[in-house]
């Protein structure tokens, strides 16, 4: 009876580790994937970032000299 215990919780616990290594296995594997996808995401944005901040500098330039004191609003 105690030898039909001990060995089903060797089996048990044999096969949990198991089951935690592979699960450990693909996650590793899932993450590394979904970093990539990150990296290819981030170098496909920083020439969008670099063309929004420009543009927003000389939107704010052109507000700045449209609203400056003594402008006449309907010259440009």
């Amino acid at each position: 009876m105690n030898a039909t215990i001990v060995s089903l919780l060797a089996v048990i616990v044999t096969v949990g580790a198991v089951a935690i290594l592979m699960l450990s296995t693909r996650l590793r594997r899932e993450i590394t994937a979904l970093f990539r996808s990150f990296d290819r995401a981030e170098r496909a944005l920083v020439p969008l970032v670099a063309t929004v901040r420009t543009d927003r500098d000389r939107l704010a330039a052109r507000l700045e000299r449209l609203t400056e004191p003594g402008s006449d609003p309907t010259q440009r």
